[in-house]
């Protein structure tokens, strides 16, 4: 339960430059698919579109809103796209999905990430996620138009994004295979290139551009990642 509660290193890290984070919690839909999440996700956006007038005196700009998804978040957000723009939102001005399980290459909620271009999308996958294959994450990059990019974290699991797992990575929830790199790790890894992400396409930071683009590699060399590897076109 509480899962929202359960992403905090990876979002504190991106919420650090100025970004406000909102994570609904998805724990009551354990057993339901990404039609159930994507509703959930776009009631949170209808309502923090009336927080904003009520308790932020208007200064959410939703004009430079993401969607940041895992596993059935992933898929859940690519169908929240446009049902947040079909109720009259802006369209996202970008996209970050985690190990999505969108089903196979020619799923329909993975061909939808044609429909994020012009705005970019950026996909995660961990080498030793064994939940959700490194095909359909390759899959969802393929479906994309640019700019977009792929990030493969070494040793990196499905669940080791949150505190689902011990500290050491050995154990997670949900029978998820073990990560041969630290929560920890693995949690600051990805937590870098999303706030990367979002400096770049939120706050307009060009000095991120590097690591979207490959020509940097976000090293977590001291806590045990090396080997990341960037696939992009555009960023």
């Amino acid at each position: 339960s509480k899962d929202f509660t359960r992403v905090g290193v990876l979002l504190e890290h991106v919420a650090s430059y100025g970004a406000v984070v909102a994570v609904p919690d998805l724990s009551g839909l354990w057993n339901l698919g990404a039609a159930e999440r994507a509703a959930t996700i776009t009631a949170l956006h209808g309502f923090l579109q009336v927080a904003n007038l009520l308790w932020f005196a208007g200064r959410l700009d939703f004009n430079r809103a993401f969607l940041v998804g895992h596993s059935l978040g992933g898929a859940g957000c690519l169908l929240a796209r446009g049902q947040i723009i079909a109720a009259g939102g802006a369209p996202p001005v970008g996209m970050a999905l985690l190990a999505p399980a969108t089903g196979s290459p020619t799923d329909p909620i993975t061909l939808l990430a044609a429909q994020q271009a012009p705005r970019p999308i950026m996909v995660i996958h961990g080498t030793a996620d064994l939940v959700v294959s490194g095909v359909t994450s390759q899959a969802v990059y393929a479906a994309a138009h640019e700019p977009k990019m792929l990030v493969e974290i070494p040793g990196a699991n499905h669940f080791g994004y949150t505190d689902l797992c011990a500290p050491d990575n050995s154990v997670c929830g949900d029978q998820d295979a073990p990560g041969t790199i630290s929560r920890l790790a693995q949690e600051l890894t990805a937590g870098s290139y999303l706030a990367a992400f979002v400096r770049r396409y939120g706050l307009g930071d060009l000095t991120v551009r590097p690591y979207l683009t490959g020509a940097r590699i976000v090293e977590e060399g001291s806590v045990g990642v090396t080997g990341i590897t960037v696939q992009q076109v555009g960023m």
